[in-house]
């Protein structure tokens, strides 16, 4: 193009190419510092982290070491002070060692004489140990006057905690070392800073020749000389550059026509979406419809394609929510609700208007939610379960609680009783969160491992064995019929073992004293079954199939003075079905309950 190395421009364009190189220049040091001062921050918080993890360290292996010593010293009528060699040892290594009583007062120190020395019981590293073993903290001693890292150890004798041991370490070589990194990362920056900007100003003297000619030509083709082309291009991005404006003019025709191939694949996708989506014109007739749209409305696909909306579909409320988004004039939304095949339809029901204000069109977008809505009301129902099962034990605890901060602490008559009343109440809520717990995993598929075989009689007896004890309790006996010695099923043994036990420890509950509950099973072609049979209250009919859902009890009121928490029966049904095999009841109402359970035999398996 004439004029893009004519002198005169380019004497005009000196000055801001002079200002670009160094802007140029400056943003490469700029990046490169923030680069290198990033990296070198995250370098020297990991490398602080691990020092101080591995002096942590050392000095919980240091109080594991002394503590026997400790605990002597502090179990002595008269305590000794450390002797000599304990002495060398914390000058030798910079090690300050700590011994500490119960009550908090400071029994021995390698640094200081622990008679001089304030109580520790406050001391934050203390409390920690006291309360979970161990203890740690950083700060600055008020004895020494050293920034220090303190790590604390429990002394227990006979299961009784005695009191502490201590050692400290003082922070002085980590803040040097890392005072050595800082140094070496500032170095580091500055000196890539400086390559940066010598980098950026060379690169920023190669792109801006090219690029005086490439502004030129771009003003021309956006005044539309789309004939206008930039000659002499370099070899490289900026090269490529200029190419592709010079590629635009051609391109802008290009896309007239493909503008049209394009609302022809648009067209497909909407075809295809599982939402359904509808364009109305001003009138509500029908521009377009994907097929789903057609499914949701029951349109007649014989039916005019450009026939009235209100006249095609009969869906409550889709009126009134066109009316109100021209109306709005933006976006109205409302979920509307359909019959379809018996059952009922949820659409969320999406209407924006689009075009002039003369000729407003809606496009309308239906999503079904009729799963997403059960799921929540399972959800919900699932939420006020668990808060009135968990608000039962609460209450009670809280009111055993505060009668016995009222004074019924010092009543002997009543004390023990609330507090046994108490621990009963926990216990329910430790049960019932454990199983809340195991449903979450089993219906995650976390819970059954591999498959493999698994022997059924051996699992049996197991779990006979753990409850013979609590059957005996209610003069119970529990008999286990089998001709086989070995029944082999695929199966998960932790997951057999729960199931057979809830349902065993469910026959004792709910079975009468002095009666008998039976265990039968055995094997077929294709698989075994287990029946666990008991003499219980039994289940009416019309709630046989209700038992496995989740809290729900057939008895409420007993259940709860039993223990159960209403999932033990969902935990066993999932944890068949996981392990690919079903689960039948037969109950007759005051005659006793028969769960049977069939799982697959290996050979049906493989």
């Amino acid at each position: 193009m004439p004029g893009l190395s004519d002198p005169e421009n380019r004497e005009k364009s000196s000055s801001p190419r002079s200002s670009f190189y160094w802007k140029l220049s400056s943003a490469f040091a700029g990046i490169v510092l923030l680069g290198a001062l990033f990296v070198g921050l995250l370098v020297r918080y990991q490398l602080s982290a691990d020092l101080r993890g591995e002096l942590e360290l050392n000095l919980r292996r240091t109080c594991l070491v002394l503590a026997p010593d400790a605990r002597k010293q502090i179990l002595a009528e008269h305590f000794e002070s450390p002797d000599e060699e304990l002495r060398k040892l914390g000058s030798a290594t910079g090690l300050r060692l700590t011994w500490i009583r119960l009550d908090g007062r400071v029994v021995g120190d390698t640094h200081a004489a622990a008679d001089l020395m304030e109580n520790h019981d406050s001391r934050k590293e203390f409390r920690e140990a006291m309360a979970e073993g161990f203890g740690r903290q950083e700060r600055a001693s008020s004895t020494i006057g050293r920034e220090m890292l303190y790590v604390a150890y429990a002394l227990e004798h006979e299961g009784e905690r005695i009191g502490v041991i201590r050692a400290a370490m003082p922070l002085d070589d980590i803040q040097k070392q890392l005072s050595r990194v800082d140094r070496i990362i500032l170095v580091g920056a500055a000196l890539g800073a400086l390559g940066a900007a010598l980098c950026g100003l060379f690169v920023a003297r190669q792109i801006t020749r090219p690029i005086t000619n490439i502004t030129r030509m771009a003003e021309a083709v956006r005044e539309g000389d789309y004939a206008a082309r930039t000659q002499d291009l370099p070899h490289d991005e900026i090269g490529l550059l200029g190419q592709a404006i010079n590629e635009l003019s051609a391109e802008l025709t290009n896309q007239l026509a493909d503008s049209s191939a394009e609302k022809g694949r648009l067209q497909a996708v909407l075809a295809g979406m599982v939402e359904g989506v509808v364009a109305l014109d001003d009138e509500d007739r029908i521009l377009f419809s994907n097929q789903t749209a057609r499914d949701f409305l029951d349109i007649d696909p014989t039916d005019s394609p450009d026939g009235r909306l209100s006249e095609m579909a009969e869906l409550g409320g889709l009126s009134e929510l066109i009316r109100s988004a021209r109306k709005l004039s933006g976006p109205a939304r409302a979920t509307l609700s359909a019959r379809r095949d018996g059952a009922e339809l949820l659409l969320d029901a999406h209407a924006t208007p689009f075009g002039t204000d003369e000729a407003r069109g809606i496009a309308l977008v239906l999503n079904d939610v009729t799963e997403l809505r059960r799921l929540e009301l399972v959800r919900s129902d699932f939420v006020a379960n668990v808060s009135h099962e968990l608000k039962t034990p609460l209450t009670a605890i809280q009111g055993y609680v505060e009668t016995l901060l009222e004074g019924a602490i010092h009543d002997p008559d009543n004390n023990i009783r609330f507090l046994e009343k108490v621990d009963v109440h926990t216990g329910r809520l430790v049960h019932l969160v454990s199983d809340l717990l195991s449903l979450a995993r089993i219906q995650s598929e976390e819970s059954v491992s591999r498959l493999t075989k698994v022997d059924l009689v051996a699992v049996v007896d197991e779990v006979v064995r753990e409850k013979v004890d609590e059957a005996q309790k209610r003069e119970q006996k529990v008999l286990v019929e089998c001709d086989d010695p070995r029944v082999l099923v695929m199966g998960d043994r932790d997951s057999l073992f729960q199931v057979v036990g809830n349902l065993v420890e469910n026959a004792i509950k709910y079975s009468p004293r002095e009666e008998t509950i039976k265990l039968a099973l055995g094997s077929r072609k294709d698989h075994c079954w287990l029946e666990v049979r008991d003499r219980g209250i039994g289940i009416p009919a019309n709630e046989v199939d209700r038992v496995f859902e989740r809290f729900y009890r057939v008895d409420k009121a007993r259940s709860r003075e039993l223990g159960g928490t209403g999932l033990g029966l969902s935990i066993v049904k999932n944890l068949v079905a996981a392990m690919g095999g079903r689960i039948e009841l037969t109950s007759k109402l005051g005659r006793g309950s028969t769960f049977r359970i069939e799982l697959p035999a290996p050979e049906s398996s493989s």
